[in-house]
């Protein structure tokens, strides 16, 4: 893995933890707060599904900067 992949690779790790962090902090899971809603969708719904995209997002990036090497024969990865 070149030096530039391995910033990427941490800098996705460190955000990920930060995002799941953020995922289950009472600034999203705040009891019976709805407002402000966003299509008439509650706070929690829309935020949460925002969340989870970018947590998609980030793993689709991180699969292409952590590419695994290819193992000779015999020899596990």
């Amino acid at each position: 893995m070149t030096n530039k992949n391995e910033v990427y690779w941490k800098l996705c790790c460190t955000v990920f933890y930060i995002l799941s962090g953020l995922t289950f902090s009472p600034l999203i899971l705040s009891p019976g707060r709805t407002e402000p809603s966003l299509g008439g969708v509650p706070y929690t719904l829309w935020t949460t599904v925002v969340l989870g995209f970018s947590l998609l997002l980030l793993t689709f990036i991180g699969t292409r900067v952590h590419r695994a090497v290819a193992a000779k024969p015999g020899e596990l990865p």
